[in-house]
């Protein structure tokens, strides 16, 4: 099935949220959220690369929830090697679709 238009919004989306959460515009949080919705929102979304981003979207969740439960706001030295890492996996894939 080829991609269409609506994907190519939903992909642009969400390289627009993985910018703006670099940038520092919207939160780990909110990155997360958003992401899920787009993924979800994809008419055409190959199952292993399906797999292997919501693996990506889990290693955020988590911190978001570690930082949450700790009431912190920052990434710390054994969060933000998790977060760098999921990132960048997540806008290679996106790229990849």
């Amino acid at each position: 099935m080829m991609r269409t238009e609506y994907d190519d919004r939903q992909i642009k989306r969400m390289k627009d949220q993985v910018i703006n959460y670099k940038n520092g515009a919207i939160g780990l949080g909110d990155l997360v959220e958003d992401l899920i919705f787009l993924r979800d929102a994809l008419d055409v979304c190959p199952s292993e690369w399906d797999h292997k981003f919501t693996e990506k979207l889990t290693d955020l969740e988590s911190v978001n929830s570690y930082l949450i439960e700790k009431n912190e706001n920052k990434l710390d030295q054994v969060t933000q090697p998790i977060v760098n890492g999921a990132i960048q996996k997540i806008e290679y894939l996106i790229s990849e679709l």
